[in-house]
């Protein structure tokens, strides 16, 4: 028979942590909208205009590699977890260096390269933070 705190839910749920699923969504979403504002604040300075709307698909898409990473960490280990995290973000930010601003022509060639440093840098940053708060023992 189910005891008192069975039926009132308390141990059903006893292993999920709400609170860091809240906080992932802010940091994550966050960062797929406010990175793009930020290139799209820079555009002026380069003479390139990319769509929005674009920029926000790309960061969408590059956090593919992450969300199976998430899966796999459910692995209880933390060398998986490091290791799928790690592989995830190094796709992750070679997807975004390689594909922000990629079909536009930049009147300066290492304005462009700053552009795509910048973005690779803020992705390894999230990486960090993201691994930091949500995968460690």
């Amino acid at each position: 028979m189910a005891d008192a705190d069975q039926l009132s839910g308390e141990h059903l749920y006893s292993g999920l942590e709400f609170q860091r699923l809240w906080v992932a969504a802010v940091i994550l979403y966050g960062y797929v909208f406010l990175v793009p504002l930020l290139l799209m604040v820079l555009q002026p300075c380069t003479n390139v205009k990319v769509p929005l709307v674009n920029t926000i698909c790309v960061y969408g898409y590059a956090l593919s590699p992450v969300v199976i990473a998430s899966i796999v960490c459910m692995v209880p280990s933390a060398l998986v977890q490091l290791i799928a995290l790690a592989s995830a973000f190094v796709l992750s930010t070679w997807f975004v260096m390689f594909n922000v601003w990629r079909h536009q022509t930049v009147e300066s060639r290492s304005l462009a390269y700053s552009v795509k440093l910048l973005s690779g840098a803020l992705h390894v940053v999230l990486g960090a933070v993201v691994t930091y708060l949500f995968f460690r023992s």
